[in-house]
């Protein structure tokens, strides 16, 4: 509770996060043992389900509804209780993460990534070698997680069982309400998509791009690589790259993912590979191309 953001909002429940920091430790402590009737029944209370949806255009003034964000408000005291689980987690989980997924990681900066990209690019500009850069996007990454698909995909990687039982149950469950201002919408259920807000997000979100690493890396043992969630770029050589792009979309079509093709950029800072570039398809796409 003392972590909770203090201009963090309040949910459906009313109770604001920074008003939970006034209750005593003691209180906290009862609350662990309701805590453990929820693993045990495999049930939230009923008010976790009520669940805020506001709707946050991802640019000024824009009101195309696939060019909208939308956020998850959880109750406050949900929110405690999800950190409290990912405090447990978290030691467990970070170490088996691929290396160069940043962003959702303690003590991470997303500037890590870009920094690590545009060096190599500099330091094969300086040393007069080619290298070409892949920047790949999923299209509606949160929105595209399967519940059931999540769960058998955190129990196969090792996460409680009980956490993830849980978890399921909440969000098959969930009863969304969008929110556009200050205008309230009718409650809505959805199959898929995970809440941009909730900290339980985070294990399949990061869980998932690093299992994409891990297998380029196998297949492709040069290549570089570095994510930001979602956001993804892969260095090396052309032949590489290119392949790395192509390797990734079965990958992300079998666990119910696509990658926004139209954001698909390569950059190359050889000449000859910028015209081989010319007849380049990824999953039938023709990915924007740049020079140096």
């Amino acid at each position: 509770a003392q972590a909770s953001r203090s201009q963090a909002t309040s949910g459906s429940d009313g109770w604001l996060p920074a008003e939970l920091k006034y209750l005593p430790r003691q209180a906290w402590e009862e609350r662990s043992r309701v805590l453990q009737s929820y693993a045990r029944a495999g049930k939230y209370p009923d008010a976790y389900y009520h669940v805020n949806a506001p709707s946050i255009p991802k640019k000024a003034n824009e009101t195309a509804p696939l060019k909208q964000r939308i956020l998850a408000v959880f109750s406050a005291v949900y929110r405690v209780e999800a950190g409290a689980w990912a405090k447990i987690i978290m030691p467990w989980f970070l170490p088996r993460l691929h290396p160069k997924i940043y962003g959702g990681i303690p003590r991470c900066d997303s500037s890590d990534a870009t920094w690590e990209a545009q060096a190599d690019i500099e330091e094969a500009l300086l040393a007069g070698e080619p290298i070409t850069l892949g920047s790949l996007d999923y299209h509606k990454y949160y929105d595209s997680f399967d519940y059931d698909w999540v769960k058998g995909f955190l129990i196969f990687l090792g996460f409680p069982k009980a956490h993830v039982e849980l978890h399921h149950n909440l969000y098959t469950n969930l009863r969304k309400t969008l929110k556009i201002g200050g205008a309230l919408g009718q409650h809505t259920h959805s199959y898929n998509g995970l809440g941009q807000g909730d900290v339980a997000s985070t294990f399949p979100v990061l869980a998932h791009t690093s299992g994409q690493f891990y297998m380029l890396a196998y297949k492709l043992p040069s290549l570089r690589m570095g994510a930001i969630i979602d956001d993804r770029n892969v260095r090396g050589s052309f032949n590489d790259v290119i392949e790395a792009c192509r390797l990734a979309t079965p990958y992300d079509h079998m666990s119910g993912h696509s990658t926004q093709h139209e954001k698909t950029v390569i950059i190359t800072t050889d000449e000859d590979d910028q015209r081989r570039l010319e007849d380049v398809r990824i999953d039938g796409f023709k990915p924007t191309h740049a020079t140096q």
